[in-house]
């Protein structure tokens, strides 16, 4: 799937808030300045944060409220897929910043604004997912040429396993889950 370009006006929606948004609309700022052109940050908040630093330095910032369908969110509002898509599709985004955290590691969601179309300032979906598995990204290093460090190989799958690849492969060593950076579901 070729990817969309950002265009040199696009509206960046920020999936984020606090410090990381209050960056990124600084950032926006800095480089429009730098390079003469009118990208606009679109800060999304909960009620409680409307007068937050990075909703007032925005150049524009909605409510999550306004989106929502069905009244209260049971979760974070900022890991709602449909809600967020809903966001910036409703406030004429073109493009998507998640930043670190909420749906930052989302591969399902970045194939869904894919999909619609949209300028995720990230990895691909495709890459997001291939990365997401540890076994995986340690493979593709591996035939790519890329240096890495001995490893099981494998998935371990009890302790007594885990001893043996750790005395084989040496001290000091880590035990990391495959899919520890995968949101929201496994990876294709």
């Amino acid at each position: 799937m070729d990817r969309p370009l950002l265009q040199s006006s696009a509206r960046i929606g920020i999936l984020n808030r606090g410090e990381a948004a209050f960056r990124f609309v600084r950032a926006v700022r800095e480089y429009n300045a730098f390079h003469g052109i009118r990208l606009e940050a679109v800060a999304f908040y909960v009620d409680v944060e409307e007068e937050a630093p990075f909703v007032e330095q925005a150049h524009l910032a909605f409510p999550l409220s306004r989106f929502l369908r069905t009244g209260r969110s049971s979760s974070s509002p900022y890991l709602n897929r449909d809600l967020m898509l809903d966001a910036l599709k409703s406030s004429g985004c073109g493009a998507a910043w998640a930043g670190w955290g909420f749906l930052s590691e989302d591969a399902p969601f970045v194939r869904l604004l894919e999909e619609e179309g949209l300028v995720f300032l990230g990895p691909s979906s495709d890459s997001m997912a291939l990365l997401g598995d540890k076994i995986a990204a340690k493979d593709l290093a591996e035939k790519n040429g890329v240096p890495i460090l001995p490893w099981s190989r494998e998935p371990v799958e009890n302790v007594e396993q885990a001893r043996a690849v750790a005395a084989t492969i040496g001290y000091p060593c880590i035990i990391k889950a495959a899919a520890g950076g995968v949101v929201g579901g496994s990876v294709p």
